[in-house]
C-alpha cells in the first residue's frame, strides 16, 4: 500500500507542476499568488450554480487523509464510494471517474493523499481505535440506523463545532441532517455531498410511462407536480384509474401502486409533512402522535387500505419489483437505488416525489433512510483535525459542483428517465431531502414497531377494496416509551460538551 501512496503522491506533484506550467505558458504573465487565499475553487470557471468553499490554500506536505468506510458486504444498501484508484474505474463509470477526478483535484490543491480503509462494522472499528488512542482515521462514514448513536454514546466522535473549516451553512451540507443529528445546537454528525450514499436512499415513486399512457384522459403528471396539485387524493385517484377496470370489468392482476409498506408509508408520512421525532430546543419529542396529525394519518391509512397492494411480510422488495417490471403496476414506491432493479426491464421510467397532503402545503418533502453519515474521530490531533476539516469541506464543495450533477445525469439517462420533466423531478427530490430520527437513530424502536403493528395491517394482500382493518394506532404510539433512548443520545452530546468545557477551563 505504501508504494502505491508514494506513486500517487508523485502523480499529484506532477499534476500540480503541469497545472502551473499551463498557467505560465498562456502568453500573459500571471501574478504571483499569495500564500493564503480566500480558498476559491480554481479548477474551473465558476458558473451560476458553482459554489466556493472559501478555504485557505494550505500545503499539507503529503499528509495522508484516511477515510473509514464500509466494505461492500458490510453496507450493500447504498452508493457509498468516496475513494477510487484509476484502475478501479470502468470506461462507462462516469460517476466513478468524477469522484476520482474530484479527489485528484483536492490532493493536488492541498498536497495531500486521500485513501480509504474498509471495515464490515465501522462503528466497532472506530470505538476500538479510540480506545487504543489511535488516530489512524480522519473521518468515518457511519450507518445512520443506530450505528451513529453507538459511537456518540461511547464517546468516540467529536462535535462538528470542534472541526475547523466545516461550514454547515454551505449548500453541500444537508440542513435537515444538521438539525436531526444535533442536541441543543451541538451537531455530532452530518450529511455532505462528498458521499452520495444518502442521495441513493432518497424515497420516490417510480412510474411506468408506457402504462400511464394507456389511461384515458390522464392528466400531465409532471404538471400536477409543478402546480402543487400532486396530492394524496390525486395520486390515489390516478392509481384507481389503472387498477379498477379494464374494458368495463375488474382486473384482478393490475395494481395502481405497489411497494413494501415501509417505503410506501414512509413516503406518504414524510410527504405530508409528518415526523416521528422532532428536535426541539428542550430536547427530543415523539410528535407523530400529536392529535393534530390524526386527520392526516387517517387519510393515509384509509386511502392505502383501499387501493394499495403490499408484498408478503418481511419487506422483500423482489415481489413488488416483479409486479412493476412486468407491467402489472403503474407505480412502485421505491428509492433512487431501486432504479437499478428496473432499468433493464421497464423501457421508460418516470420519477415522482411523494405527494403533498393537500394543495395548502408549502413544498414537497423527500425522506432518505438507510444511508451513511459523516463523523470525526475523537482522537485526532489539532493538526490532523485542521487538515480533516479542510479536506472534507473541499471534497463536499467539489462534489456539489461536479460529482452530484454527473450522478443525477447518469441516474436519468441510464434508466431511460431522461426527459427534461424527469430532470426537474430529480432536482425536487435532491433539493427537498430530509431525515427523521424515528427512521435512523431510533428506527428499530419507532419505525419498525409502527410498520409491524400499524401500517402493515392497513395494507391489503390482494387488490380487493376496503378489506383491511386499521388498528387503533394511538395505543401503539403510547406504548413506545422513548424517554430512555432520547436521554442516552442527549447524554452522549452533554458528555462531550462537558469534556470540552473542562479542557477549556484547564487551558485557561
Amino acid at each position: 500500500m505504501k508504494s502505491n501512496i508514494f506513486i500517487r503522491f508523485a502523480l499529484v506533484l506532477l499534476a500540480a507542476a503541469m497545472l502551473s506550467a499551463c498557467f505560465a505558458g498562456c502568453g500573459k504573465k500571471q501574478p504571483e499568488p499569495p500564500k493564503q487565499t480566500s480558498g476559491e475553487v480554481t479548477t474551473s470557471e465558476p458558473t451560476d450554480q458553482t459554489v466556493k468553499d472559501n478555504l485557505p490554500e494550505t500545503d499539507m506536505d503529503g499528509f495522508e487523509f484516511v477515510v473509514l468506510n464500509y466494505t461492500d458486504a458490510g453496507h450493500p444498501f447504498s452508493y457509498k464510494t468516496v475513494v477510487l484508484e484509476s484502475d478501479q474505474i470502468a470506461d462507462a463509470d462516469i460517476v466513478g471517474r468524477a469522484i476520482y477526478t474530484r479527489n485528484m483535484q483536492v490532493e493536488s490543491r492541498f498536497k495531500c493523499l486521500i485513501s480509504e480503509h474498509q471495515e464490515d462494522q465501522t462503528n466497532v472499528r472506530l470505538k476500538n481505535a479510540v480506545m487504543e488512542g489511535s488516530s489512524e482515521y480522519h473521518v468515518a462514514l457511519m450507518y445512520e440506523e443506530d450505528r451513529i448513536n453507538d459511537v456518540l454514546v461511547n464517546n468516540a466522535i467529536r462535535l462538528f463545532d470542534e472541526v475547523p473549516y466545516i461550514n454547515l451553512n454551505q449548500p453541500y451540507w444537508n440542513d435537515s441532517a444538521t438539525e436531526v443529528y444535533s442536541y441543543k445546537g451541538y451537531v455530532y454528525a452530518g450529511v455532505g455531498d462528498w458521499c452520495l450514499s444518502m442521495y441513493s436512499k432518497l424515497h420516490a415513486y417510480l412510474f411506468n410511462k408506457q402504462v400511464y399512457n394507456t389511461i384515458p384522459q390522464a392528466d400531465d403528471i409532471y404538471d400536477l407536480v409543478r402546480q402543487k396539485e400532486w396530492t394524496l387524493e390525486k395520486m390515489f385517484e390516478i392509481a384507481t384509474q389503472y387498477d379498477s377496470f379494464v374494458d368495463g370489468a375488474p382486473e384482478s392482476n393490475r395494481y395502481g401502486i405497489v411497494g413494501t409498506s415501509k417505503v410506501h408509508y414512509q413516503l406518504l408520512l414524510t410527504g405530508s409533512g409528518l415526523k416521528y421525532v422532532d428536535n426541539r430546543e428542550d430536547g427530543y419529542a415523539f410528535v407523530l402522535g400529536d392529535p393534530n396529525n390524526t386527520p392526516i394519518l387517517d387519510k393515509i391509512l384509509n386511502l392505502s387500505s383501499q387501493y394499495f397492494y403490499k408484498n408478503t411480510p418481511g419487506y422483500n422488495d423482489g415481489i413488488v419489483v416483479d409486479e412493476f417490471v412486468q407491467g402489472r403496476a403503474l407505480m412502485i414506491a421505491g428509492m433512487i437505488i431501486t432504479l437499478d432493479s428496473v432499468r433493464d426491464d421497464v423501457q421508460n421510467v418516470g420519477v415522482l416525489p411523494a405527494p403533498l397532503y393537500n394543495e395548502d402545503q408549502d413544498d414537497y418533502h423527500t425522506i432518505a433512510v438507510g444511508g451513511l453519515v459523516t463523523c470525526f474521530p475523537l482522537t485526532l490531533s489539532k493538526t490532523d483535525l485542521n487538515n480533516a476539516g479542510i479536506i472534507v469541506e473541499a471534497l463536499c464543495c467539489e462534489a456539489y459542483n461536479k460529482v452530484v450533477p454527473e450522478y443525477k445525469e447518469v441516474l436519468l439517462k441510464a434508466r431511460r428517465a431522461d426527459s427534461p420533466d424527469d430532470s426537474e423531478m430529480m432536482d425536487i427530490l435532491f433539493r427537498t431531502m430530509s431525515l427523521d430520527l424515528g427512521c435512523s437513530t431510533w428506527g428499530r424502536k419507532i419505525r419498525l414497531t409502527l410498520m409491524n403493528n400499524v401500517f402493515n395491517f392497513a395494507c391489503n394482500s390482494t387488490a380487493s377494496l376496503g378489506s383491511a382493518v386499521i388498528p387503533p394506532y394511538a395505543s401503539v404510539f403510547a406504548s413506545l416509551n422513548l424517554e430512555e433512548e432520547f436521554q442516552a443520545t442527549a447524554d452522549g452530546v452533554i458528555a462531550r460538551v462537558w469534556a470540552l468545557n473542562e479542557a477549556e477551563s484547564a487551558g485557561s
